[in-house]
């Protein structure tokens, strides 16, 4: 939990310092998400390593989300006493469990979806670890 929470705060920390945030995730909107879901679902959606599309954008700030949920949760199930009052905002201790279990799921989505898409496209694998991608066509993009 610790772990997770240090983590989260200095990436948070360097995204904010660094403008990632501002260049990977925004902007997202409603309308290009769906659309570019749809562009996805018919294995249309073109594949630019280095540039996140809508959904990409819309799927790392909902799991940015879900972790932030999870620790939260994971603090009012842990000390449920102490931080009662978190706790009841997730409908005391039994709520909070739920969830938990349910942010967790999410996470775990996410990582199942990453997954299948490494399989699909075998050569975002080395990007997705490293942060970075080879040069194409000697222009070259750090992978955001």
């Amino acid at each position: 939990m610790w772990l997770l929470t240090v983590n989260l705060l200095l990436y948070f920390v360097v995204g904010a310092l660094s403008g990632h945030f501002r260049k990977a995730f925004l902007p997202v909107g409603p309308r290009s998400v769906l659309r570019d879901m749809g562009l996805a679902l018919r294995f249309r959606l073109p594949h630019v390593t280095g540039t996140y599309n809508a959904v990409q954008r819309a799927s790392y700030i909902f799991v940015l989300a879900a972790i932030v949920v999870v620790i939260l949760s994971g603090f009012a199930v842990w000390k449920p006493v102490q931080l009662q009052t978190l706790a009841a905002l997730m409908g005391g201790y039994e709520g909070a469990r739920l969830v938990h279990f349910f942010a967790m799921a999410a996470i775990v989505g996410f990582v199942v979806v990453h997954l299948a898409l490494v399989i699909l496209v075998p050569k975002t694998l080395l990007p997705m670890i490293t942060g970075r991608h080879a040069e194409t066509k000697g222009v070259g993009q750090h992978a955001r």
